[in-house]
Formats: C-alpha cells, sequence, structure tokens
C-alpha cells in the first residue's frame, strides 16, 4: 500500500498523502513522508512541490486509535520520523504549495503551515491545532514552523484555545492564501509553484526568511 505519493510532472512535484480515509499519521506513513522528503531535499523539482491529501481531506493528524497504543520506543520512533519530515520541507530550496481539500488537524496543520504558500478548498470542515485539548506539546520542529507561520494572535486563538476554525475564517486570518474550488486547486498550486520558482534568488532568500542561510 502506498500511504504518500511522489509524483513528477514536468518540473514541478506533488507529494499527496494516501492513508483513507482521513490521512491520519502513524508511524508508517512519517516514515514514508520523510522519506519523500528526504528524496526532494536531494533532488529539488525547480517548478516547485505541491503538498496535498486524497479522500477529500488534507491530514486529520495522528492516528488517535493506533498511537495512544505505542509504546515510549514507538513513540520516539513517531516523533522522530515526523521532526524530520516536517523540518524537511519547511527548508526545501523551491517553492512549496499546500492545497487542501479538507480537514487539516495536529500534525495535518502543522504540515500545511511547512509551505510557503496555502490554497484550501470553500467548505464546512476544520483546521485546527488542538495539542492543548488532548494534553500534549509540540515538538520542537513542529513548534519552529508554528512560531514561525502564526501571528500571536492567531497563536493565542489556535494554540492556546485549541479550538479549530473553518477555512473561511483561516483565509481571513491570513493562514489560507486563496480559497480554490476543489476542480481547480491542483492546477492554481502548480501555477503558483511555477511562477515563484521563476525567481532566480528563491533559494538563497528563502534560506534567510527559515533562518538556514
Amino acid at each position: 500500500m502506498t500511504l504518500v505519493r511522489l509524483d513528477r510532472t514536468g518540473d514541478a512535484a506533488v507529494l499527496t498523502l494516501d492513508r483513507a480515509p482521513v490521512n491520519a499519521m502513524n508511524i508508517a506513513v512519517l516514515r514514508a513522508l520523510d522519506e519523500a522528503a528526504a528524496a526532494l531535499s536531494a533532488d529539488p523539482p525547480r517548478g516547485g512541490l505541491v503538498l496535498t491529501g486524497a479522500n477529500g481531506v488534507f491530514s486529520a493528524g495522528a492516528d488517535i486509535k493506533e498511537v495512544p497504543l505505542y509504546d515510549a520506543g514507538a513513540r520516539a520512533d513517531l516523533t522522530a520520523a515526523a521532526q524530520s519530515a516536517f523540518s524537511t520541507l519547511y527548508h526545501l530550496p523551491v517553492p512549496t504549495v499546500a492545497a487542501l481539500p479538507g480537514h487539516a488537524m495536529g500534525g495535518g496543520m502543522v504540515l500545511a503551515l511547512t509551505c510557503d504558500r496555502r490554497l484550501a478548498v470553500p467548505g464546512n470542515y476544520k483546521l485546527g491545532l488542538p495539542e492543548i485539548s488532548v494534553g500534549i506539546a509540540f515538538p520542537p520542529a513542529a513548534w519552529t514552523i508554528v512560531n514561525a507561520e502564526l501571528d500571536v494572535t492567531t497563536k493565542r486563538r489556535m494554540v492556546l484555545d485549541g479550538q479549530p476554525i473553518d477555512p473561511h475564517a483561516a483565509h481571513d486570518l491570513g493562514i489560507i492564501d486563496e480559497l480554490v474550488p476543489a476542480g481547480e486547486i491542483i492546477a492554481r498550486a502548480l501555477k503558483i509553484a511555477a511562477a515563484l520558482a521563476q525567481a532566480p534568488g528563491y533559494a538563497a532568500v528563502k534560506a534567510q526568511l527559515r533562518g538556514t542561510a
């Protein structure tokens, strides 16, 4: 079973989470995501990367049925894979665009925040960071991303309240850059990535923005 698909299309790439029904993250998913991220880092797509989810969902975050059953070693493996995957994707030297077809919660929301631009399908679904509600702290790499990508007011609302918001509210807050119909979102994301990739200094300036220059 392919849990994460990496498809090269021309100069661009599309990375798709595909673990039905909600692309929940377990060790297998995060290891596959980490492998794909490493492949992208070794051979970055010049036309940029689109990150999305199958099954009408981006990712519901950690698998709440499986992960609570992990022992300490498995939890450490899960965290290590997430840390590596998120950090690698956040620092890719090419434009990255998240295309959200539906829910992005917890680790799924952090994954969306690794991207330089974020698009979402209009609809009645949720985006959120509910870690406080389930009694866990953010791993270091995840917190670095959340802290950098959300402003102070939004962090207070999403992180300390732990309450999800819909994509329309996320757009109003600037978390989502554009709301795009489902049938158009991947094409729009690829177009944005390609346009951003035309800037000759993109990699250098992004490295400065990410603190890796």
